[in-house]
């Protein structure tokens, strides 16, 4: 099951363990360091593990995945998204 998800489907979002966790950790960060500004990679698996992530989920999926997180992190003042990478996602991305 893929981390970001409650369920197979991928109907539920998992709240607690990951996006919560993020709030708290931007919210910590901007009352006691202000001027710190974080970027955000939209990456809804793990640093480190599967980069095929984005390509298992269906064209509705990655789209409601990325709404969800622009909508939750937008109001931060502190944060930076990185929306390009020159690291592949997938064996044809390779160059």
């Amino acid at each position: 099951m893929d981390n970001s998800f409650m369920d197979k489907a991928r109907s539920r979002f998992r709240l607690v363990e990951d996006f919560q966790r993020v709030d708290q950790r931007l919210r910590w960060l901007l009352d006691n360091y202000p001027e710190i500004y974080v970027q955000l990679i939209p990456r809804a698996s793990r640093y480190g593990t599967d980069d095929g992530y984005w390509a298992k989920l269906t064209p509705e999926e990655r789209n409601r995945v990325l709404r969800y997180m622009i909508a939750r992190f937008a109001a931060w003042p502190q944060i930076f998204w990185l929306v390009t990478n020159d690291a592949p996602f997938g064996v044809k991305d390779r160059s």
